[in-house]
């Protein structure tokens, strides 16, 4: 008796409401990856997108750095970097990274660049993803600079002095004048080869409210200087008589109102003296000598000729 079902060419055999099919390769069962269950309290997906190039060209404009030292902070954490490289000068600033660390576009990036072998200033840059390459502005090498700075306060009351003119003048007669600000302050910034001349002189002056006062400034290893002035007269010298100020420089003081009397000083511009007695055209004052090494002024008495004088507010 002749089977029902017959061999075919696929190796298979056909029943009756059953058809299964042989081929001529293993059985394989396909894998699924894992899913992702969105109900779930935490799913992490990375994704990379190459590397990125960072170029951190400098310039040397003072000194020698034997080294630098580069470091880069993620904009996910600025107190963490995320890669530190100790580079030679003769080698190309510049490192590559994975682009994943510079994720979103939007964080705000830090780059470090610390000059080894001496004194130098620390330049930083902040950047965002712009592409593939990403050249930093050029950094300047110099070194820390001088710092003078200071205030200047009235003596009487301690008001600040503001738009008075404060300079500085080197041994070989450079000179270098700002004024202060609202608050008294003033603040220079030389570059460091102004130590070379181990001395400068910093003077202070405002027209029409008091004379030259002038401090010299030694330098040491040190490169910041903090100077103050006290200037004009002291509350206590201005209850000894009415307020004039001296209107001409090298005016004569003079220990008696006679022509011919003996000249104690010669008064600055802008001196500030306290008449206590008028003689027709001459003025008999007080003023004030103040000294650094003694917080206690000296007052002297003396005759001036009015001419050279005028009555002030105080």
């Amino acid at each position: 008796m002749e089977k029902s079902g017959h061999k075919n060419r696929y190796a298979g055999w056909i029943i009756p409401g059953i058809v299964i099919f042989f081929s001529g390769c293993a059985l394989t069962i396909p894998e699924y990856p894992q899913p992702i269950l969105l109900d779930e309290s935490s799913v992490s997906i990375e994704y990379t997108y190459g590397s990125v190039e960072i170029n951190a060209p400098i310039q040397i404009e003072e000194g020698q750095p034997t080294a630098f030292r580069l470091t880069l902070y993620s904009g996910r954490d600025t107190t963490k970097a995320i890669i530190e490289r100790i580079l030679m000068p003769e080698d190309r600033m510049a490192v590559t990274l994975p682009r994943s660390l510079f994720l979103p576009d939007t964080l705000i990036h830090k780059a470090v660049i610390e000059p080894l072998g001496g004194d130098y200033l620390t330049r930083i840059h902040h950047f965002s993803y712009t592409g593939p390459t990403i050249t930093l502005p050029i950094s300047r090498i110099r070194l820390r600079p001088v710092i003078i700075q200071g205030s200047i306060h009235q003596l009487r009351d301690g008001s600040p002095v503001s738009d008075a003119e404060v300079t500085v003048e080197t041994p070989r007669g450079q000179r270098t004048t700002i004024y202060s600000d609202s608050l008294g302050n003033y603040r220079y910034s030389f570059p460091a080869e102004i130590l070379k001349d181990s001395m400068v002189t910093l003077s202070t002056t405002l027209s029409g409210s008091y004379p030259v006062n002038a401090k010299q400034v030694r330098f040491t290893t040190s490169k910041n200087y903090t100077i103050n002035f006290l200037v004009g007269p002291s509350a206590r010298f201005y209850q000894l008589g009415a307020p004039y100020l001296v209107l001409d420089n090298l005016t004569p003081f003079r220990v008696g109102p006679e022509n011919g009397a003996k000249i104690q000083f010669l008064l600055p511009k802008d001196e500030t003296l306290m008449v206590t007695t008028v003689a027709g055209d001459r003025l008999k004052a007080f003023i004030e000598m103040k000294s650094e090494s003694s917080k206690k002024s000296q007052f002297q008495e003396g005759w001036v000729l009015s001419k050279h004088v005028k009555p002030i507010d105080l």
